[in-house]
């Protein structure tokens, strides 16, 4: 915490992002996913303002792992898809990474068969 207050502080916005990620992977080791959550989703909303949206985008998809993990597939797929977003045409691999991790999910269910 203290590395990312200083990264804060120099204005080393990749760095915070960075060790916002890896703040929130730790707390997720944890089991603390409330503070995990909260930790890639900041270091989401760093990296995109500093432009560093592959950082963005692995901070996206450790929030997607979880949300699978926990069986939270839709938010899963919301997580990869802001990945994807964020992306754009950039970073050819982890872009595949995502397009994997969300093949690999189980379909969307058809809201008209529901009715």
């Amino acid at each position: 915490m203290a590395a990312v207050a200083e990264a804060a502080w120099c204005g080393a916005w990749a760095a915070q992002a960075v060790g916002l990620r890896r703040l929130g992977t730790l707390h997720h080791h944890r089991n603390e996913l409330a503070a995990a959550r909260e930790s890639w989703r900041t270091s989401v909303e760093v990296a995109m303002r500093a432009g560093e949206t592959a950082i963005a985008a692995e901070a996206l998809i450790s929030i997607g792992n979880v949300e699978l993990a926990l069986g939270n597939v839709s938010a899963a797929r919301d997580a990869y898809r802001e990945g994807l977003t964020a992306l754009g045409n950039d970073h050819q691999a982890l872009r595949s990474r995502i397009e994997r991790d969300l093949a690999s999910l189980p379909a969307e269910a058809d809201a008209t068969r529901a009715a």
